[in-house]
């Protein structure tokens, strides 16, 4: 590597790094936020990294007034793309998320828990640990049924055969 590809190198990570900094910083402050807002910051930062190591390196590129306004305008333009597409990515992961928060909602209140096949692996994976649990749970309530109904037959069946010798003292035909 020549002195001036390590001087743009250096240049390029100070500026870019600058920005990641900043970008980390900005993504502390939204952690409690929504994903479409998480993931639009991440697609900012990473583009405002691109274009700070752009504008860093190009004067000691010597790069003329005219060419930097043209690589401006192209980052411009790739900046609108990701950041649309970074935007449709958060989108449907926050849709995903309150399909599931909703299915959650309702297995909640005693319902059977319903796969949602969409979205992300990981809410996928999810879904599927849920509805999991759901069939544990089920199984579990069905066995408390039972243990329940057992000990009221037993409880019975004790009761029962405790009154029954009391009730052949008290009889006319024992009791004299």
């Amino acid at each position: 590597m020549t002195d001036d590809q390590l001087q743009i190198v250096l240049i390029a990570a100070a500026w870019s790094g600058g920005v990641g900094l900043i970008g980390l910083v900005l993504i502390r402050i939204l952690r409690g936020r929504s994903l479409r807002l998480l993931t639009a910051a991440v697609a900012i930062v990473a583009l405002l990294a691109v274009l700070a190591a752009m504008l860093g390196t190009a004067r000691a590129m010597f790069i003329s007034g005219h060419d930097l306004q043209v690589m401006l305008l192209g980052s411009m333009i790739a900046a609108t793309v990701g950041l649309a597409f970074a935007i449709a990515v958060g989108a449907t992961i926050s849709a995903s998320s309150r399909g599931l928060r909703e299915e959650a909602r309702r297995f909640g209140d005693g319902g059977e828990f319903i796969v949602i096949d969409a979205g992300p692996a990981e809410l996928r994976a999810l879904s599927k640990e849920l509805a999991a649990t759901s069939r544990r749970l089920q199984i579990s309530r069905e066995r408390e049924t039972r243990l329940e109904q057992s000990r009221r037959e037993l409880v019975s069946w004790v009761s029962h055969d405790l009154r029954t010798p009391h009730a052949a003292r008290r009889s006319p035909v024992f009791g004299q």
